[in-house]
């Protein structure tokens, strides 16, 4: 991806393009029962499904330091390839927190935390005519979480959800399970909720890496 990053005041922008290369494809097919096939019959999903889209984001300090919303939006004319538009937007908040103490390793370390959310919907158009002309489904998405920040290094603890339905997951996502002869035929629990961990570094080569 690429982009610019302009500044104004407590606002900050970020715009840019990104294109998205999923390696080692192999296009599926149905066969004429619904189940999944490797021979060349009527498409379930793009050969391909590589696309690219344009973002803009924009945060607001509203007390410096302390508390900032924001929003994000994202539009691609090819969702994954599919002939369907794919328009994301949500809105943002962080609240970051006094910081605290805490002995790492022997040695007491200042340790930065903050607790931070998005609230997110994604309006799908319709596939193209080879995929069967599908209206795909909107959907709602959230997330709620605290991270706890170190130097270079965050851990983050994350809930996601949505609100997408079982059947609308298997039509977002061909799930192979959830065609005839799989082992959940109808839907597909790719979509179910999760709660996430993680760790980041956030190196800049002139500031850490000395």
């Amino acid at each position: 991806y690429a982009g610019f990053r302009p500044t104004v005041g407590p606002v900050a922008f970020d715009f840019g393009f990104i294109y998205y290369y999923y390696a080692r494809e192999r296009q599926v097919f149905l066969d004429g029962t619904g189940a999944a096939t490797f021979v060349n019959t009527g498409a379930l999903w793009m050969r391909e499904m590589d696309y690219w889209e344009v973002y803009g984001k924009f945060t607001w300090d509203l007390v410096k330091d302390k508390f900032a919303v924001g929003a994000n939006f994202y539009y691609s004319p090819d969702w994954l390839n599919t002939g369907a538009y794919g328009f994301y937007a949500s809105g943002t908040a962080k609240l970051t927190l006094p910081n605290f103490t805490l002995p790492l390793f022997g040695t007491p370390k200042e340790i930065g935390w903050y607790v931070s959310g998005e609230v997110g919907h994604y309006s799908l158009g319709t596939t193209d005519p080879i995929l069967g002309s599908i209206a795909l489904p909107d959907y709602w998405t959230w997330n709620v979480g605290v991270a706890f920040t170190q130097g270079v290094f965050t851990l983050d603890l994350r809930y996601y959800d949505t609100d997408t339905t079982k059947a609308e997951c298997l039509t977002l996502t061909g799930d192979l399970r959830g065609l005839t002869g799989g082992t959940t035929p109808g839907v597909s629990k790719w979509c179910n909720s999760a709660f996430v961990v993680a760790t980041k570094f956030d190196l800049t080569a002139l500031a850490n890496l000395k």
